[in-house]
C-alpha cells in the first residue's frame, strides 16, 4: 500500500500538505500503535517523517509544501560489492526502466527489492542495484534516464554536509521576549518528550513548544539568560541534551546498529544519513536496560542498521553527542 502512496505523491514534483494529507487518507491506512511505550507517538507524522528520511521527499513546513525528490541511485556505504540505492520520485514505470537497465548490463549486476514496514505499516520497497563497479552502476543510471551519486557513500556526504551544534546556535537571534499566552509544553531532558506543566528551574536553559490556538501551528522556543530564540523542533532537543550532558545515542560496533530515541529524532539531514547507511527504515524497538546512556528504560527507540562507526561519530559530533557503546541484542526489546 505504501508503494501506491509513493506513486501517488510522484505524480507532481510538488504537492502542498493538504494535499498529501488527502492523498494519506484514499491511499495509505496506517495501523494503529498497539505498544504502550508508543502510544502518544503520530503514526502519521512518523510514516511522513521516514519518506523524508530515505530520500523521497523533502517537507517545506513554512510554506506548508512537499517537494519530491529526483530519482537517484545513490552509493551505500561499504561492503564488497558496490550498492546503490534508489531515491526520490518513483512511478511502477521508473521501477521497469531501472530493471531493463540492469538486465542489459548482465551479469555484471544484480536487482533486487526488499520490502520494509515500520510498526507494521508497510513502507516503500527499498531498492537496490549492486554492481562490479561504479562504472557499471553509471551505465544502469544512463540507460534508465536518472540521476547517479557515486563519487562517495550518500550518507558520509550528507553527515559532513549537515550543519553542526555551533552553527545553530550562531544563528539564533536570543531576545528578550514575553512568553505567548499559547499552550505550552516544555522539553524533559531526563523523559525527552515535552510536558504540560513544567516550568524551568535554577535559571538553566530551557526549550519550549507552543501552540497556536488559532492554526494549530507549533514554534518552538529556546529560553536561556539572554533571552528565547526560535529553533527547528529537532536542534532544540538537542540543545537541551548537551547542555545536561545526557548522552542518549548508543552504538554497536559490532553489528553497527546506531540507536536512539523515538521521541529525539536526529535532524533530517543526520536522519537521511543515518538511514541511507543501510537503505533501509529504522527498526524499532524498547530499551530494556535502565541506565543505557541517557535513555529510560522502557522508552521507544529506534534502530538504524549497517551505520559504520566513522559515519555514527561523525552524527554524534554534529549534535554534541558522546556514542555510547552498547550490545544492541541485550540493549534492546524488538
Amino acid at each position: 500500500m505504501s508503494d501506491e502512496l509513493l506513486h501517488a505523491m510522484s505524480t507532481k514534483p510538488t504537492l502542498s500538505i493538504d494535499q498529501l494529507s488527502t492523498l494519506f487518507r484514499k491511499v495509505y491506512h496506517p495501523a494503529p500503535l498497539e505498544d504502550e511505550a508508543w502510544v502518544g507517538i503520530d503514526s502519521k507524522q512518523q510514516v511522513m517523517r521516514l519518506l523524508e528520511t530515505l530520500g523521497f521527499c523533502e517537507f517545506d513546513h513554512e510554506q506548508r509544501r512537499v517537494h519530491m525528490c529526483p530519482p537517484t541511485l545513490v552509493l551505500l556505504p561499504g561492503g564488497a560489492a558496490f550498492r546503490a540505492v534508489l531515491t526520490g520520485a518513483r512511478t511502477p514505470a521508473l521501477t521497469r526502466s531501472v530493471q531493463r537497465a540492469v538486465k542489459h548490463v548482465g551479469k555484471r549486476a544484480r536487482f533486487y527489492q526488499q520490502c520494509q514496514e515500520w510498526k507494521h505499516i508497510n513502507m516503500p520497497t527499498c531498492i537496490v542495484v549492486e554492481a562490479v563497479g561504479k562504472m557499471t552502476l553509471s551505465e544502469i543510471g544512463q540507460a534508465a534516464k536518472i540521476d547517479t551519486d557515486f563519487d562517495e557513500p550518500a550518507a558520509w556526504k550528507l553527515a559532513k554536509l549537515s550543519a553542526n551544534m555551533g552553527t545553530i546556535l550562531v544563528q539564533c537571534t536570543f531576545e528578550r521576549r514575553q512568553e505567548p499566552n499559547w499552550p505550552r509544553r516544555v522539553f524533559r531532558e531526563d523523559q525527552l518528550v515535552f510536558s504540560k506543566g513544567v516550568t524551568s528551574s535554577n535559571g538553566a536553559p530551557w526549550f519550549a513548544e507552543y501552540t497556536s490556538p488559532v492554526n494549530r501551528q507549533r514554534r518552538h522556543w529556546y529560553w536561556q539568560e539572554e533571552g528565547a530564540a526560535e529553533v527547528d523542533r529537532d536542534w532544540g532537543r538537542y540543545l537541551a541534551l548537551s547542555h545536561h550532558r545526557r548522552n542518549i545515542i548508543l552504538y554497536d560496533a559490532r553489528s553497527r546498529d546506531l540507536v536512539l530515541p523515538a521521541t529525539t529524532p536526529l535532524p533530517t539531514l543526520l536522519a537521511r544519513a543515518a538511514a541511507l547507511s543501510g537503505g533501509t527504515v529504522p527498526g524499532t524497538g524498547i530499551c530494556a536496560m535502565p541506565g543505557t546512556g541517557a535513555i529510560p528504560a522502557g522508552h521507544p527507540v529506534l534502530v538504524y542498521r549497517d551505520v559504520p562507526q566513522k559515519i555514527a561519530e561523525e552524527i554524534a559530533s554534529k549534535v554534541e553527542q558522546r556514542l555510547v557503546p552498547v550490545d544492541a541484542k541485550e540493549t534492546v526489546q524488538r
